[in-house]
């Protein structure tokens, strides 16, 4: 009973902030599993303000499988109310934030492909608390960004070590190669992720993503003479952005549901991504090659079949930095084993706008494949960096500033959603 007023508030708060097609905002809450310092933390989104009579908690619901089902009784859409859960911080998950959770027998493996497919289209890439984005045991070396060292919760309270080590399979990108394993079994395809991002700071603030004033994750630097205002593995944290028709709830929400979403690490840096069986040669200098896109192929979050070489469109815009190389992120499975490879299909020392086709000389058209972008910024100063440069630490050595640190630039960079591609029929 509790939670009933804080709920009327927040979709009261929701209703009074919306302004149609300026400000769009939408109802939702976390639900915040964490069994044994494992975050299995969702974002729980509904479309409207036809909502459940209260949130489904943790206590109620105590595995994410107990939570889509709650959700599909008390959240369908003869009533208007339709929901998506979002997974976040999987980069903290102990390993199992992408592991079905109540069994693993066939039966069983195939009603949670089935419920996890139906309520999560999206998976957070990026947040306040590190990058989940891939592994730290990667070739990738863009791995390396933002990569908190350790593997959970623990850490927020007892320290690095505490934490343990980063696992891979809590990977955005290993959740992508094991989806494929599903989808070359018959099964659907429970990690069928488009990419957002986000900050997670508490602050209500979810623009406030520079990192010359970051103030904190609960605003403990409120002032900017504050030397360390946070964990300093933390960062501002992400943004999301969607390509929708208009700035509406239904049309963003509709847009999160088709995957159509990208994340960045901060800055708003847009980037979009296009496949199909061709484009024109000239495509990036027609400006009405979106439309090329959709009507030749599949935008981001899509799906394409019988494509016998397949060929992208990939386009980024800067914000306040320039961008400096395009990437393309191929993921596939050789028998048993995912496979992965970073492509750079443009770089240049400063570009404001960036536009490329591309073909994928070795797609084997026998296989499921996966493809996402990624677009990298020239370097900034990190925020620890700017925090700490006043810092002496030959006077004060046990400043935070003179511990263990990150990396003192970082390379802003932004993520579009994949593009699956089916195998011909064998």
């Amino acid at each position: 009973l509790a939670a009933i007023e804080p709920w009327q508030n927040i979709q009261s708060d929701a209703h009074n902030a919306n302004k149609n097609c300026q400000f769009t905002t939408f109802v939702g809450y976390e639900w915040t599993g964490s069994p044994r310092t494992t975050n299995l933390h969702r974002n729980v989104l509904f479309s409207d303000l036809d909502v459940p009579k209260r949130p489904i908690s943790y206590f109620e619901a105590p595995t994410p499988q107990k939570l889509w089902q709650a959700l599909a009784e008390e959240c369908v859409p003869e009533d208007d109310c339709e929901v998506i859960t979002i997974p976040h911080n999987a980069n903290l998950g102990g390993g199992q934030m992408f592991l079905p959770y109540d069994n693993t027998a066939r039966e069983g493996l195939v009603d949670y492909a089935e419920w996890r497919a139906k309520y999560e289209p999206l998976v957070e890439i990026f947040q306040h608390k590190g990058s989940s984005e891939c592994g730290p045991m990667s070739s990738d070396e863009q791995c390396a960004f933002e990569q908190l060292p350790y593997g959970n919760l623990t850490a927020d309270i007892f320290g690095k070590i505490a934490g343990g080590e980063p696992n891979p399979a809590d990977s955005v990108r290993w959740a992508l190669g094991e989806g494929l394993a599903f989808a070359e079994a018959g099964l659907s395809n429970p990690y069928q992720y488009g990419l957002v991002a986000s900050t997670d700071t508490h602050l209500g603030t979810p623009g406030l993503t520079s990192e010359a004033d970051f103030i904190g994750h609960g605003g403990l630097g409120k002032t900017k003479d504050a030397p360390i205002v946070d964990n300093v593995w933390f960062n501002p944290g992400g943004l999301t952005g969607v390509w929708a028709e208009e700035n509406t709830r239904s049309s963003i929400f509709s847009a999160l549901q088709r995957r159509e979403a990208f994340g960045t690490s901060g800055p708003r840096i847009a980037i979009r991504m296009f496949g199909a069986e061709d484009f024109p040669e000239d495509i990036c200098s027609n400006k009405d090659r979106a439309e090329f896109g959709y009507f030749f192929g599949a935008p981001m979050g899509g799906e394409l079949s019988e494509i016998d070489s397949p060929v992208f469109l990939v386009e980024a815009r800067q914000d306040q930095t320039p961008l400096v190389e395009l990437q393309i992120v191929k993921i596939w499975r050789d028998g048993d084993e995912p496979r992965e490879k970073v492509i750079s299909i443009h770089s240049d020392t400063h570009e404001s706008d960036m536009c490329i086709r591309w073909q994928d000389p070795d797609y084997d058209p026998l296989k499921w494949v996966a493809y996402y972008s990624r677009v990298l910024e020239v370097p900034t100063h990190r925020w620890t960096a700017l925090r700490c440069s006043a810092i002496s630490c030959s006077e004060t050595p046990r400043h935070a500033c003179c511990g263990d640190l990150p990396p003192r630039q970082v390379q802003e960079r932004a993520w579009s959603s994949p593009i699956w591609i089916a195998p011909h029929d064998q």
